[in-house]
C-alpha cells in the first residue's frame, strides 16, 4: 500500500485500488508482506487463489482458495 509503482529490471508495476471485481479478476493474488490495511479473510474469500507467503492466513478457518509458500 505504500508504494505508487515499481520499475525493476523488466517489470513495471503500479498501485491500483484494491476493489472486490479487481481480485475477482485476477487469476492469483499474492500477498507478499501482510499490512493491516488489507483484511486478509476477505481476500481470501474474494480471490480464486490467494497466494500467502507469509503465513498471514493460518488463523482463517476456511483457506481452501490459500496456497502457503
Amino acid at each position: 500500500p505504500f508504494l505508487a509503482r515499481v520499475e525493476e529490471h523488466a517489470l513495471h508495476l503500479r498501485r491500483r485500488r484494491l476493489t472486490d471485481e479487481l481480485v475477482r479478476s485476477a487469476d492469483a493474488v499474492l500477498l507478499l508482506t501482510p499490512h493491516r490495511s488489507y483484511d486478509v479473510a476477505h481476500l481470501a474469500r474474494t480471490a480464486r487463489l490467494l497466494f500467502d507467503a507469509r503465513n498471514a492466513t493460518a488463523g482463517l478457518e476456511d483457506r481452501s482458495t490459500v496456497e502457503v509458500l
